[in-house]
């Protein structure tokens, strides 16, 4: 059973079923702690203790989402790793099945932990990050990946919010961390209420979104988002929120919107949070993202082959996109399950 579920075959078992009304979750997003021992600019998260569940019931959450058809377990904080129980809780999603991902600020060492991917917090180079996420944050985020590098058994990811403080110096942030991970994936910053960082508006992240689609070559560190999430940035998507559930720390379970656990009320125009769109895609039929999830929860697909395709589509891509640059027009409509748009023209 575990092997049939990342495999090809039930991915179509689960399209068809989606496509004929099925709204059963894929992933998980495990929130185990509200605590963090760092003050982000751009976080929303009230980092009070909370009344945290324990680990039985932790467990019990994890069953959960299997049996509602989740295949991917994210981990995440607050700072994760901040509760005690936290390897244990990998290892028995592992042992149920899960592809198991560890969101980190990489403040703290991963080496009791074997997640098929770690994916650190780092919003740019080393000036830009210590702006955001604090002085020094940077060289310990990068000695703790480069001290997790033999223990990973899977992928080593950055994991970057973009704002209007880093969404020049992208390609210059993967050039630096060139050797020290294997992929950057890119989320787009939500204008929730009390962050102190600036988001783009939906023009600037279409224009960026498509700029990266056709400048993949021009980062040592490969981009992992699919070329149909950039080119979807601010707002040219269908959310399709019930692909994902979130466990928050007190046991509440939300199958849908994330922004809602943060006690906010969604304006969905306005939301680009990547893991909604890199899953709406696959509700689309889009492989490629498939692959991107792939590379992204510990599948290695970075053969010469592979870099040799990518790169020429990227100079295809390149030349398409500066012939049509000019006119280039995009604009937002409303339609779909919650906040859909399209690209106009």
């Amino acid at each position: 059973m575990i092997a049939y579920r990342n495999s090809v075959l039930y991915f179509m078992w689960r399209l068809l079923r989606w496509h004929l009304g099925n709204k059963s979750p894929i992933a998980a997003c495990f929130k185990v702690t509200r605590r963090c021992n760092l003050t982000c600019g751009h976080c929303a998260w009230d980092k009070g203790p909370g009344n945290e569940i324990s680990t039985e019931e932790w467990k019990n959450r994890i069953e959960q989402a299997w049996q509602k058809g989740c295949v991917i377990a994210v981990f995440e904080g607050g700072e994760p790793t901040l509760r005690p129980d936290l390897s244990g809780l990998i290892s028995y999603a592992e042992k149920k099945g899960f592809r198991t991902i560890l969101v980190t600020n990489g403040s703290r060492p991963l080496d009791q932990y074997s997640p098929d991917s770690v994916w650190v917090s780092i919003e740019g180079p080393e000036e830009i990050n210590d702006i955001v996420r604090g002085g020094g944050s940077y060289r310990t985020a990068i000695s703790t990946v480069s001290a997790n590098a033999r223990l990973c058994k899977g992928t080593r990811m950055v994991i970057t919010t973009v704002s209007k403080r880093n969404a020049d110096v992208l390609a210059q942030m993967s050039k630096e961390l060139d050797g020290a991970v294997d992929g950057i994936i890119l989320n787009w910053l939500y204008p929730y209420d009390g962050i102190l960082e600036a988001p783009l508006c939906s023009n600037e992240m279409l224009e960026l979104g498509c700029k990266l689609v056709v400048r993949r070559r021009e980062f040592p560190v490969p981009l992992m988002n699919s070329d149909s999430s950039l080119r979807s940035a601010g707002g040219h998507w269908v959310c399709r929120p019930w692909l994902m559930m979130l466990h928050d720390v007190d046991g509440h379970v939300i199958q849908g919107c994330m922004v809602r656990a943060t006690g906010e009320c969604p304006r969905c125009g306005c939301c680009n949070l990547g893991c909604y769109i890199e899953l709406c895609s696959l509700f689309n039929w889009d492989f490629e993202t498939r692959w991107a999830w792939q590379r992204c929860v510990g599948v290695r697909l970075t053969s010469r082959l592979e870099r040799q395709i990518q790169r020429l589509k990227s100079r295809v891509l390149s030349w398409l996109y500066e012939r049509r640059r000019p006119g280039m027009v995009g604009h937002a409509t409303s339609s779909g399950d919650q906040s859909a748009s399209t690209i106009a023209g």
